[in-house]
């Protein structure tokens, strides 16, 4: 045999593996497994708690919708403050008529802890049920079922459930698929035993949990990642239910530019914290690598075999380069419905192709960055 023609089945070889690496380490084909527990056979009270941050036109916008669950086992609404310089007293105060709602405000004196972790502690510590709620004044819930579906993965023996947020249909396509994406991967990790962080912020934890555990004691000098280090410490010895169901999604309005790069940066320095980062970001770079090996190589295996007219083996090359991108786009299509998310069918590869550059950016300002700017006790 030729030794142009060995050269050739070896790359068409190697091309196949790279291919079903492709597909099979895909992020999207991995299934997010549903919590087998049977919710309590009788709803137990809620208390669902908004931390704002300067949110008085979002709470004017989303605070009815809170106040308006249907729920029959009853529900209080408390809502933390961290900062009000836009009137969120006044709107908080125009809702005085709901008996149901209570607030309370992070003492301005309170500047060398994270003021966020903080209001999630106000918040749950001012609780009067066991089952706690927690999300952002800045989202909302699709609909008056969302106690109800996130309550129904909660079963006798649940600790924590893990739901969705996704942004609305006026944001960037880009920040939409990556928000899904990272969301997806993390959801799916927690549905197979392994919790590590959250990258949305629909949560629901038992009080006596977030107590047992001194609330936020070991972290709270780092300003943001109130959800990943609950999720990430408390679910060492609890049991965590994930919960994608659409009327159980709560939706948050597009982020500014400056809200979704420290949304980005603060995710760098909570991660260096978080135990199994190994393990999530391995299966990360896996998904990635062999994506660009499995596009770029196919490319250059299709220029080679049709500068040395090699006709035969062209056909392999192609069905190696169409192969993955059609895993992928559907594969990607179901767990974006699922996840009550939508992005062009074209767009799909090309933004998983953009991720990784995405973090890379990120992950190059991060380490240019003052370190000092992510916690709390500044000099």
């Amino acid at each position: 045999m030729p030794l142009l023609d060995t050269i050739c089945i070896v790359v068409c070889a190697l091309l196949l593996v790279l291919s079903l690496m492709s597909v099979l380490s895909d992020t999207f084909v991995r299934k997010i497994k549903l919590s087998t527990s049977k919710a309590d056979s009788e709803q137990k009270a809620v208390s669902v708690v908004l931390v704002s941050y300067n949110n008085a036109e979002e709470l004017s916008n989303n605070l009815d919708v809170f106040l308006s669950q249907d729920y029959p086992a009853g529900y209080e609404v408390i809502v933390a403050v961290i900062k009000d310089e836009d009137g969120t007293k006044d709107v908080l105060k125009s809702f005085s008529g709901h008996k149901n709602l209570r607030f309370t405000f992070v003492p301005d004196t309170s500047r060398y802890v994270s003021r966020h972790k903080l209001a999630v502690t106000l918040g749950v510590k001012a609780s009067e049920n066991e089952h706690v709620l927690i999300t952002d004044a800045k989202c909302s819930p699709v609909s008056d079922k969302w106690i109800s579906n996130m309550m129904s993965s909660c079963g006798d023996d649940t600790d924590m459930v893990l739901g969705v947020t996704t942004y609305d249909e006026n944001t960037k396509p880009l920040r939409r698929f990556i928000q899904t994406h990272k969301q997806y991967s993390l959801l799916r990790e927690a549905s197979v035993g392994a919790p590590y962080a959250l990258w949305g912020n629909n949560l629901m934890i038992r009080k006596s949990l977030f107590m047992r555990n001194a609330g936020f004691q070991d972290n709270l000098k780092y300003i943001r990642g109130e959800y990943d280090f609950i999720v990430n410490s408390y679910s060492v010895d609890a049991k965590v239910a994930v919960n994608v169901s659409r009327e159980g999604c709560l939706v948050e309005a597009e982020p500014s530019r400056k809200e979704w790069q420290n949304k980005n940066m603060y995710y760098m320095e909570t991660r260096r914290h978080l135990s199994g980062s190994f393990s999530h970001r391995a299966k990360f770079n896996l998904d990635m690598l062999s994506l660009y090996l499995s596009l770029l190589l196919s490319i250059a295996a299709i220029v080679f075999e049709v500068l040395l007219q090699q006709w035969l083996y062209i056909p392999v090359a192609v069905i190696s380069f169409v192969v993955p991108i059609v895993f992928r786009i559907r594969s990607a299509q179901g767990a974006m419905s699922a996840m009550s998310s939508k992005v062009p069918s074209w767009k799909i590869v090309p933004f998983e192709l953009l991720i990784m550059l995405v973090n890379l950016v990120y992950m190059v300002r991060y380490k240019m960055s003052d370190k000092i700017e992510f916690i709390s006790h500044k000099i």
